[in-house]
């Protein structure tokens, strides 16, 4: 009986003591290297082996479980990071996602040198799949300037939805990229959804010094639209009447500058503009007669001192030659001179 209760002890014990042995292997075993689960709030506590040794088993999860590991991971070094992006692109069936995930870690840690690669390989994955948020990515990279965002950039079917568009548009704002043409393409965003005068205005006056005229033309007429501000309109007629004098369209420009200086009489600019445009028709237009000669210049004169540029005032005043033809008779005090061409104005002869 002694016997029989001495062998039942035995084999207990023995029992426990294998089982504490296959528990402590285990455990070992876990310790080295154990599969992670895809969780974002658990991930950054495990090593490197661990997550090696995940990627052995080929998780089903695998892409979300790398996104995870590399962006809440703070305890891998760069290197190691770098080890995994290299795994990740030989088992992933969706390559355009990890090069956009290193695209994004490479612009948020600033590693300069491998942006632009990063961006070059993610680029070939096609337009429709290069995402909106990676505009943003782009312009953090210190390494890009200007010109090379409008090329990294240069999608040009794709509409920003608006919060991007705005990020993007205050980035490039920061880096001095204001003249560029994905810079422009983020405000038309902005503009589409929140029309205001001013961004409005300001985008005319970059698209018209881009050379962009018809945009800029576009800009300047919503501006005007939506403002109740004479001094504003009248802007908006002088950025309209100097894109149509670039055109060569004077007579188009002339009338425009008209209505810039009639919504504004203190536009002075207005003033020194048609002077500059009216004395083009010396050189477009068959002016021969001395009448005729005086009446522009007493008009381009009369436009300088409206613009209180006295000096060149008196310069077409004396070149009229008023003076002399009023003292020969062939100027009256009710004297009348229309102005051909272009200008197609008819003006008082008088001082």
């Amino acid at each position: 009986m002694n016997r029989l209760v001495s062998d039942a002890m035995r084999q207990q014990i023995v029992y426990q003591t294998i089982c504490c042995l296959i528990f402590f292997i285990l455990l070992s075993n876990k310790t080295k290297a154990q599969v992670i689960p895809c969780d974002s709030t658990k991930i950054n506590h495990y090593s490197i082996k661990d997550i090696l040794h995940t990627l052995s088993k080929n998780p089903v999860q695998s892409d979300c479980y790398f996104e995870q590991v590399i962006e809440n991971n703070k305890y891998l070094k760069s290197d190691s990071i770098e080890q995994l992006f290299t795994i990740w692109q030989t088992v992933s069936t969706n390559l355009c996602h990890v090069l956009r995930c290193k695209t994004k870690f490479c612009a948020n840690q600033n590693h300069t040198k491998k942006c632009e690669t990063s961006f070059s390989l993610y680029k070939q994955c096609g337009q429709n799949y290069f995402e909106k948020e990676m505009s943003i990515y782009a312009t953090s990279c210190n390494q890009f300037n200007c010109n090379d965002l409008d090329t990294i950039l240069n999608f040009k079917t794709q509409i920003l939805p608006l919060t991007e568009a705005k990020k993007l548009s205050s980035l490039l704002a920061q880096k001095g990229c204001t003249n560029s043409e994905i810079y422009f393409r983020s405000q038309e965003v902005i503009l589409e959804h929140e029309p205001n005068f001013n961004l409005l205005f300001n985008q005319a006056e970059i698209c018209k010094k881009l050379k962009k005229y018809q945009q800029a033309y576009s800009f300047y007429l919503k501006a005007e639209k939506i403002s109740q501000i004479q001094e504003q309109k009248s802007s908006c007629y002088l950025g309209i009447a100097q894109i149509l004098e670039k055109q060569k369209e004077y007579a188009k420009a002339k009338d425009f500058g008209i209505l810039a200086t009639e919504a504004d009489n203190k536009n002075q600019e207005s003033f020194v503009f048609l002077a500059t445009l009216y004395q083009k028709a010396e050189q477009l237009c068959s002016i021969t007669s001395d009448l005729e000669k005086c009446a522009l210049h007493l008009l381009i004169a009369r436009m300088y001192e409206k613009a209180n540029k006295m000096a060149e005032k008196d310069l077409y005043f004396k070149k009229s030659n008023f003076d002399a033809l009023f003292k020969n008779g062939i100027i009256t005090p009710s004297s009348k001179q229309k102005i051909a061409c272009f200008i197609n104005i008819e003006i008082e002869l008088n001082k």
